[in-house]
């Protein structure tokens, strides 16, 4: 962000005396710190943009929820740290906000009379799972495609893992219903991916989706 880096820069010229000589900040110090109206200025024109941001992405995160729920108001997720995902990934999170974006689909589907359900993912590891087989292969993160030896796949594998959540009921994953339901799925997952890459000719692809 270059208005932070120059607010950054112009608070070590203001105040020398709270740096130590190779730049670091000298903590707990006692000595007030100086600012300047420009400082002041590129300080409000960093509040204006985030507040814009914080008001873009408020009307993104709605509009998405309205498709979803648009969909139906019994949702199911795999339950995730962002505070990891932050660490791993930094500021791509903090400007997507996917926290805050659950909570406010929770409550929404809540409102809607439906539920948001969290499903553990250390305890069925779905996208490790094939429902046919019942085996477990851990994937690197680069692969986004699943594929089994006992011919299940290759189906996109957030797609897939999607598709398996709808079978985890509390403490049980239903393999026999997902086994039955999969030759009428598979055709949906794949125009769904179809869609997504449709959708984003002469755009940014979803890099998450190996497209």
């Amino acid at each position: 962000d270059p208005i932070q880096r120059r607010l950054v820069r112009k608070r070590r010229l203001l105040n020398p005396e709270r740096y130590t000589s190779a730049g670091v900040l000298i903590k707990n110090s006692k000595i007030p710190w100086r600012s300047s109206n420009r400082y002041f200025k590129n300080k409000n024109q960093l509040s204006e943009l985030h507040r814009r941001l914080a008001a873009s992405r408020k009307a993104q995160h709605g509009q998405l929820i309205n498709k979803i729920l648009s969909q139906g108001t019994l949702i199911k997720t795999e339950k995730l740290s962002y505070k990891s995902l932050q660490k791993q990934y930094g500021r791509s999170i903090s400007l997507r906000a996917p926290g805050l974006f659950m909570e406010r689909l929770r409550r929404k589907a809540v409102n809607a009379g439906g539920e948001l359900i969290d499903i553990p993912p250390q305890k069925f590891k779905l996208s490790q799972l094939c429902h046919n087989c019942s085996r477990y292969k851990k994937k690197p993160l680069s692969q986004r495609w699943h594929f089994c030896p006992c011919g299940i796949g290759p189906v996109q594998r957030d797609l897939y893992s999607a598709y398996l959540c709808k079978y985890v009921e509390q403490e049980h994953f239903d393999r026999n219903q997902a086994q039955k339901d999969w030759p009428s799925a598979e055709s949906l997952l794949r125009q769904a991916l179809s869609e997504c890459n449709q959708t984003a000719i002469g755009k940014l692809r979803f890099a998450s989706f190996g497209l």
